[in-house]
């Protein structure tokens, strides 16, 4: 079947396709599977389940958006958090079933996604169903995934998204057609609100190496116009959070601008290595065994070697882009290696750990052994369609066995049960930044906190010097606290002179006044509200101006696509002979 047609597809392997990646996705997180009540506890879990706690209690008890987390370092934003992961379909598992649970399920069904998207992006490119299944195998059989996994790095699990944006860029740039990319940009936008930040940059990064590459070989320019629409509507459909992420990380930066290497020999050591196990540092390595962890493994290597001999034009995407990848993966290894020329970027400029790009190579490792594998099916009929069968199955055994210790981390701890819970939520500041979840658990906020940058404050805890309550005025008068929730506070006062309120959580400006009269500013860091003489009640919410015009965007470029639909399908329709 040629290479530049996609194939068809029937009901009957729709059926097979979602029974194959939901019975790899058992497979592969069985052992989690086995103890769902369990969670991890190697270094992210803690932080990773506070902010699948704070999303689920916000909602289920407080019933609200959870736009603030007062939680957290003082209190910081919630949804504007590049890494929050709620704003997806599977946040419906967590309420269904707890922030524990929901979340080992929601690990099942990435797998599952994952594996799924490998298989349709190998078909749109014309390669038969069983070469087709290695494609996804591979990808998501890689020890990258469970490593990352086993120490709480759930923003990973949205890399199970970038086969499908690629397959639905595949379409656009051989049919001519800005739907394709219009759907992908959607993944994005859904990747980044599961706070997928490094698999939306590592997506714009296939997308442009794939456009520029099929854009030199076929001598067209619709690959490149189909990536510049996929750029537009991605920043259109994710502009709900993308905003707010902005606005975030304008307050609260994170460095980028430090020296990062690994060695080559160190690459290709960790893709063929099957000792794949968190244990001592590695070894002259920056980084710790998780970040580099690709594994693919000798057969993987040999399919993808047949795949560039014998369909040499249809792998060379692939393989240039692969290439691409690897050298991404070491880093600074020259004054102007891509990996530097990337971090001049805006966004990319705040990426660390190179090898992280390793993940992608994996996928083009992927489609080059499933070319190989088509050619083996072709070349010797059915002692082909046999002999893939072998190798897919030792394949799966292998990557199975690798990844095996490292899906079991995913449950070798036990989720706390706070003894007391706080009757009304107060700052604690404990010398650990391990107990968040269970903190947060107890009503209780964390100030010696754990983010993706470093955040302080000067909110007190409830046993520090000079603590004076959650709320305090600074002149006499009466304050008293009608009602707490995490995006609204409710006070009644009565001050016989002008005084100001300050209350213990961070001062962010999207917290406004709505009734009551009073200014809202920020004192040495603190929201706090200058106040007139009087008997009056006050009420604070949490009301995020970046969240209102990026839902607005988002909006209008759901809009755009619906008449780009419309558009095409009449393009199509003329197009068709009568």
């Amino acid at each position: 079947m040629s290479t530049d047609s996609p194939a068809r597809t029937t009901a009957l392997e729709i059926i097979c396709v979602v029974a194959a990646a939901l019975l790899f996705g058992a497979a592969f997180t069985a052992p989690m599977l086995a103890h769902l009540s369990a969670i991890g506890n190697i270094r992210d879990w803690d932080w990773q389940m506070h902010m699948q706690w704070v999303p689920f209690y916000t909602v289920t008890h407080f019933h609200q958006l959870p736009l603030w987390n007062p939680y957290e370092c003082g209190g910081v934003p919630m949804l504007a958090n590049p890494q929050s992961r709620f704003l997806t379909p599977f946040f419906l598992l967590h309420l269904l079933f707890g922030p524990v649970i929901g979340f080992q399920l929601e690990i099942t069904l990435h797998f599952a996604i994952a594996w799924a998207g490998g298989y349709v992006l190998a078909r749109v490119q014309g390669i038969s169903p069983l070469a087709s299944a290695l494609c996804g195998s591979i990808y998501t059989g890689s020890s990258w995934l469970p490593l990352h996994l086993a120490v709480g790095h759930a923003v990973f699990l949205t890399s199970a998204y970038l086969p499908w944006i690629i397959a639905c860029l595949w379409r656009g740039f051989h049919e001519h057609q800005f739907l394709p990319a219009a759907v992908a940009a959607l993944l994005v936008a859904l990747t980044l609100g599961e706070g997928g930040v490094y698999p939306v940059l590592q997506a714009f990064v296939v997308a442009a190496l794939l456009a520029i590459i099929i854009s030199m070989i076929e001598l067209s320019y619709w690959p490149i116009l189909v990536a510049i629409a996929f750029g537009a509507f991605s920043a259109g459909f994710a502009a709900f959070k993308l905003l707010p992420n902005y606005e975030m990380m304008s307050v609260y930066p994170r460095p980028g601008d430090f020296f990062d290497y690994t060695p080559l020999r160190m690459i290709f050591g960790f893709l063929f290595s099957r000792v794949q196990i968190i244990g001592p540092d590695v070894i002259g390595g920056q980084w710790e065994i998780w970040e580099y962890s690709a594994y693919i493994g000798p057969l993987a290597a040999a399919l993808a070697v047949v795949g560039i001999a014998k369909a040499t034009r249809a792998s060379l995407p692939w393989l240039i882009a692969g290439v691409v990848f690897i050298t991404l993966a070491t880093g600074d290894s020259a004054s102007y290696s891509p990996w530097s020329l990337l971090h001049q970027l805006p966004i990319f400029s705040s990426s660390r750990v190179a090898p992280r790009f390793l993940i992608p190579f994996t996928l083009t490792v992927g489609m080059m052994a499933a070319f190989g594998a088509d050619f083996i099916l072709q070349r010797f009929d059915a002692r082909g369609r046999y002999l893939l069968y072998f190798l897919i199955c030792a394949m799966l055994a292998d990557f199975w066995l690798v990844s095996a210790p490292s899906i079991r981390h995913l449950v070798d701890g036990e989720a706390p049960n706070p003894q007391d819970v706080s009757a009304t939520f107060t700052q604690v500041r404990d010398e650990s930044t391990g107990d968040m979840f269970v903190t947060s658990m107890a009503n209780e906020g964390s100030l010696n906190c754990y983010e993706y940058t470093e955040i302080t404050t000067t909110a007190l805890g409830v046993k520090q010097p000079g603590y004076r309550g959650e709320q305090y005025l600074l002149g006499p008068g009466t304050l008293q606290l009608t009602k707490w929730t995490p995006n609204a506070l409710s006070y009644a006062v009565d001050i016989p002179a002008p005084t100001t309120i300050v209350i213990n959580q961070n001062y962010d400006p999207s917290w406004r006044l709505i009734e009551g009269h009073g200014e809202v500013h920020a004192r040495s860091g603190l929201l706090a509200i200058d106040l007139p003489a009087g008997r009056q009640s006050l009420r604070l919410e949490y009301r995020s101006r970046s969240l209102r015009i990026g839902a607005a965007i988002s909006i209008l470029t759901l809009l755009a696509a619906l008449g780009l639909l419309v558009i095409e399908r009449c393009r199509r329709f003329h197009s068709l002979p009568h």
